[in-house]
């Protein structure tokens, strides 16, 4: 099976939360503003890696977010906090522009990314299985004659690239967060992401990294009062800055690959004989209700048009390509495509046929 770090993240901090975004697809009709946020900056700061130019690269940073925001359900009463948002993630942009100006380091290669295989994995797979043999009961295949069905796990990562700072070679890593302090430092010695982008890298390309750069995006927030109540708002142009190296051992790689090995068994396990169930205590992970929080109040009974299905994501792209077979998304981006090509024709063929009056 193929697994990446945060599918891994939400197997673990809540199994009918995996199941409803990797399995079932649903996705809210309102993302969540930190994704979107996030996914805005890092296309900013990986223009300004690219063209070096901060202009460039803030407008890029607000087309993307409001590009995600129009395909979100937005109240009218949301909006002044969206623009709040979006002139904070061009002003984080700035500042990372700033720095990186001041940074002592070059880009040997400005972003990796790959599905690798874990050594000594090999089993009857059953996410292979189904898509290679929709009509054969798992059951009843051994994987010895169907030795498609015969797959190790796989790893699927992305990350920022490969950089070399005082000789030392090091991942670049972007981090948003409203706090700092120690143990926000502290944590990402152990973290699964830091050190499986370390182990992907190493076993894609062969170049084994030091660690971690990790760059500190901070948000701080002022007091007002709004209505006669105080409360704390995000303050849009006051954004902080910190970096810090996380060194990685060899060691530390590979018992990431043993705890990895470990999650991915109990994930195909778990969906093959659907041993999937709540943690209550993660329903307000990081300070918000989780999407599907009503959804599983009425024990998973689903309300007409209460989600959209999700795009298929980079995952679900590697086992058609692990596995040989054609991908439906492409399909389907292709043939809208020849639809698109099909309309704009016949709608220049129209308008330019001769028009005959009547006498």
């Amino acid at each position: 099976m193929i697994l990446n770090i945060s599918r891994g993240k939400n197997f673990q901090e809540c199994r009918q939360k995996s199941f409803n975004w990797d399995e079932l697809r649903l996705q809210t009709w309102r993302e969540s503003d930190p994704l979107i946020v996030g996914e805005g900056y890092h296309l900013g700061s990986e223009v300004v890696s690219q063209t070096a130019d901060v202009n460039e690269a803030m407008d890029a940073t607000e087309k993307r977010m409001r590009e995600r925001y129009s395909k979100s359900l937005i109240l009218p009463e949301e909006q002044p906090d969206i623009e709040r948002n979006i002139l904070w993630a061009r002003h984080a942009v700035a500042q990372w522009a700033e720095n990186y100006d001041r940074a002592d380091f070059r880009v040997l290669m400005p972003e990796v990314k790959g599905c690798v295989p874990i050594p000594g994995t090999e089993h009857h797979c059953w996410f292979a299985h189904r898509l290679l043999y929709p009509n054969l009961p798992f059951e009843e295949c051994d994987g010895s004659s169907n030795v498609a069905c015969w797959q190790p796990h796989y790893l699927a990562f992305k990350t920022d690239g490969i950089i070399e700072m005082y000789k030392v070679i090091y991942l670049l890593e972007q981090k948003t967060t409203a706090k700092l302090g120690n143990d926000f430092w502290i944590k990402f010695q152990l973290d699964a992401q830091v050190r499986g982008y370390c182990y992907g890298v190493w076993k894609a390309t062969g170049i084994i990294v030091s660690g971690v750069l990790i760059n500190a995006i901070v948000k701080h927030s002022k007091q007002i009062t709004l209505n006669g109540v105080k409360k704390y708002q995000l303050d849009p142009t006051n954004v902080g800055f910190e970096r810090e190296p996380i060194l990685v051992t060899m060691k530390d790689m590979l018992d990431f690959e043993k705890e990895f090995v470990q999650l991915a068994n109990d994930y195909e396990l778990a969906y093959r004989t659907n041993n999937i169930y709540k943690n209550t205590g993660a329903c307000f992970h990081y300070n918000r209700k989780c999407e599907y929080f009503d959804l599983c109040k009425r024990d998973q009974q689903q309300l007409e048009g209460e989600f959209k299905p999700r795009e298929a994501d980079y995952v679900q792209d590697h086992y058609y390509t692990v596995l040989g077979l054609p991908n439906p998304k492409e399909a389907t981006c292709s043939a809208t495509t020849k639809d698109a090509e099909l309309e704009e024709n016949s709608q220049t063929t129209t308008s330019s046929a001769p028009t005959v009056e009547k006498s």
